[in-house]
């Protein structure tokens, strides 16, 4: 059965016809013509998360792993409000959903009835298409109409970069008339020619390299793709240019510079400016160094090219010179065909340093007092190469960047770099990849999103390390907050809550460590199978890890 709405019954079919087939509801009245004809079809899978917040970062995990659009679908009224962090997330991080909002009848807007707001466009800066269906469409007209626009809007989850569209959908009472019918309206498909570079630009990008000396490949927030990741091992093992890559960019080569700030912080001003490369070439969105960005957009690199499939300019260095509109992996693919080896010194140099200063950092984490470094550092060390790893992004992503590159994949909210949704996001991906799966985070964010377990899907081989230091604590790391007065009312925000009480309520397996021999005991077991979840909360002292983080850049300092 499904619901005797028309529009719906088109919806339902379309999304099957172009594979959306994971939708994840918030309970609620409006909606229901859309809940009962999706839950009551077999090829769907459909999730209950009360949470809309929740929801929206939990399908955004979904659709990071599966690699296609998911579905959320919400009631009328301010529900469609707590989608807006996931959406923006989402876009920014260029990641597939379809977002279903259930609106009431358009004539009773703004007429006192409840749960109902101007819902039509309401993610309009952050959103790759938003659409307001004909309410309550009976005509073939007003159902032609519709179904263009839900067609439409699939096809902008993809191209031309990946992203959120919003469908809005009035709908009237009775809303939980069944019938029990098929619906076949008609499915537009999209054919979209891939375009090659063509050889005269290859020769004018050879002619820029080739004045060059000192070439760099900086690499920013990117999915795991395989083929990429062969791509980009070619490229600087055929070449001479230097590679440096972060955590959130999800490749593992076999030399490359993967700790970026432990490596600037040794600079000296002589060695800055012989750092700074000719070329500078970019693909990726958000980087997570701070220091890289202030360091080129001071001393900027004389020719910057930046590879991405759209033509948004993102000039992050303030020296964009060159936007190559292309996929990366496609990129490369033919642009490899056309470099050679030729050895400058400079790729040489560097890996050299970064080598040394991986030997430091192993060095001094084994003398190392607790801190979050140190306690980071270990369950680091421990995390099985098998695993998926999710990261809060505050202090979390950056400490994780600092030590010997592993060859797991490692996931983040980075496109907003927001606190909320971390743990729903690490849930919802653990769900759609059915891989175990870690997430690391500190305790305000966990503490921020604990309605990522108020739902009957979380998975029993989720693992989650919460390093808790009672606040903020990257607000005792970076230059100002110390120096107000107010760094712990109103920076930190310092508490004594801990994760017991959440794992209580949420029947989470617990576990607790107050010093480094605690936590190594504790993760000898960690990882083992489980008939539920697992948290495992470490405490360190606030007072003491900014003073640990600058011991250990102090070290690297004096013994390079």
């Amino acid at each position: 059965m499904i619901s005797d709405k028309k529009s719906v019954q088109d919806l339902v079919h379309i999304f099957l016809e172009k594979g959306i087939t994971d939708i994840v509801f918030s309970p609620g009245s409006r909606n229901a013509p859309l809940s009962i004809s999706f839950y009551n079809h077999p090829d769907f899978t459909c999730y209950n998360i009360p949470d809309e917040r929740s929801a929206g970062f939990f399908a955004l995990g979904m659709a990071q792993q599966l690699n296609k659009p998911v579905a959320i679908c919400c009631t009328s009224g301010t529900a469609a409000l707590n989608y807006s962090s996931a959406v923006c997330e989402a876009y920014y991080q260029r990641i597939p959903l379809v977002v279903l909002t259930a609106d009431r009848p358009q004539e009773w807007i703004n007429q006192g009835a409840g749960q109902s707001i101007q819902q039509g466009g309401i993610y309009t800066n952050f959103i790759r298409g938003s659409y307001n269906l004909v309410q309550e469409a009976e005509s073939e007209n007003d159902l032609w109409f519709n179904t263009r626009l839900v067609n439409e809007a699939i096809e902008k989850t993809a191209y031309p970069v990946a992203g959120p569209v919003h469908l809005n959908f009035p709908l009237k009472e009775n809303l939980y008339g069944k019938e029990n019918t098929q619906a076949s309206p008609k499915v537009v498909k999209v054919t979209s020619p891939e375009k090659n570079i063509t050889a005269s630009q290859i020769q004018e990008l050879l002619g820029e390299w080739k004045r060059s000396k000192k070439i760099m490949l900086l690499t920013g927030l990117s999915l795991p793709d395989e083929e990429l990741n062969s791509a980009i091992q070619y490229f600087q093992e055929n070449t001479s240019a230097l590679v440096l890559t972060e955590s959130t960019s999800n490749l593992h080569l076999k030399e490359s510079i993967t700790g970026i700030d432990r490596l600037l912080i040794t600079l000296s001003k002589e060695e800055e400016d012989e750092f700074i490369p000719d070329l500078l070439i970019t693909y990726g969105t958000n980087i997570i160094s701070k220091k890289i960005r202030l360091l080129f957009r001071e001393k900027k690199p004389k020719m910057h090219w930046h590879i991405d499939n759209s033509n948004d300019l993102m000039d992050t260095f303030m020296c964009l010179t060159r936007q190559i509109i292309s996929k990366p992996v496609d990129f490369f693919k033919v642009f490899n065909q056309h470099v050679n080896q030729s050895d400058s010194g400079y790729a040489t140099r560097w890996n050299a340093r970064e080598n040394r200063l991986l030997e430091l950092t192993e060095e001094f984490g084994a003398e190392a007092e607790l801190s979050d470094f140190s306690a980071l550092q270990r369950v680091h060390k421990s995390i099985p190469e098998h695993y998926q790893v999710h990261t809060g992004n505050s202090a979390s992503v950056r400490y994780l960047q600092l030590y010997a590159r592993k060859n797991y994949d490692m996931f983040s909210n980075r496109g907003t770099s927001g606190i909320d949704g971390c743990t729903s996001t690490a849930v919802g991906s653990c769900v759609a990849s059915e891989k175990d799966t870690l997430l690391v985070s500190g305790d305000m964010a966990f503490l921020y999103d604990t309605n990522a377990f108020w739902h009957h899907h979380v998975p029993a081989h989720f693992r989650v390390v919460v390093v808790n230091n009672s606040g903020g604590g990257i607000f005792r790391i970076i230059k100002g907050p110390k120096e107000t007065g107010i760094v712990e009312k109103q920076f930190e925000a310092r508490h004594s809550v801990s994760a017991k009480g959440v794992c209580e309520l949420h029947d989470l397996e617990y576990s607790k460590a107050d010093s480094l021999e605690e936590l190594n005991a504790a993760l000898q077991s960690f990882y083992a199978p489980s008939i539920k979840a697992k948290v495992l909360e470490v405490f360190t002292p606030a007072e003491a890890n900014d003073v640990e983080l600058k011991k250990y850049f102090g070290f690297l300092n004096d013994n390079i």
